[in-house]
This record gives structure tokens, sequence and C-alpha cells, in this order.
């Protein structure tokens, strides 16, 4: 495998970062991993998700609103194609989404 291929899974990196026999290899192999952990944490992947169905991102703060302001912002900036929802269904199709990545990228770990 050379730097330009994409690994078919995890092992075939680990087995090739193991190949290399470099130290550094591994090393920002496993800083890697930890950052792109660390970006996909449940409440960091809310905002990435709900671009996709809002008009305007949600505030940076939208985890420290009350529910019901989420809600009326959310209202406020469906898309087109989901104005016919519930803000609260819109909300909670977004938590489902970031559960499901977030379940399956840990536990591709």
């Amino acid at each position: 495998m050379s730097l330009f291929n994409t690994p078919e899974s995890k092992a075939d990196l680990q087995n090739w970062i193991a190949s290399t026999n470099e130290p550094m290899a591994t090393i920002a192999a496993g800083m890697t991993e930890q950052y792109l952990l660390s970006q996909c944490e449940f409440n960091k992947l809310i905002p990435v998700i709900a671009e996709s169905f809002l008009t305007e991102p949600l505030p940076k703060n939208w985890n420290e609103l009350e529910c019901y302001d989420v809600y009326d912002f959310i209202d406020d900036h469906l898309e087109e194609d989901f104005e016919h929802m519930l803000p609260e269904s819109v909300f909670e199709m977004i938590e489902n989404i970031a559960s499901n990545i977030h379940h399956k990228i840990r536990r591709a770990k």
C-alpha cells in the first residue's frame, strides 16, 4: 500500500503502519484517530447534521438553550423540503442521525 491508497479497513491500515517500522507513523496514526474521535462527539455532530435541514447554522450555544428555543430556531430556519414537519420531529431526526454516526464510529474503534 502506498501513501496515496485508502485502506479497506482499520486492520489494513494498522498492518501497513506496522510494516513501515516507523515510530512516527504509529504516533501520527494514533493522533489522527484521537482527533477524529474528538470531532465525532455527539454534541459536535448535531450542528453539522442540522445544516442539512436548516437554512442557518444552529447557534453556537444551542446545547445551552431551552428546548423550546431550539425548536423555535428550527421552525424559523427550516429548509423548504422540511417545512411540513414539526420542529420537534426535525430535531429528533437530527439527534437520531448523530447518535447513529456516533455509535458506529465508537464501535469501529
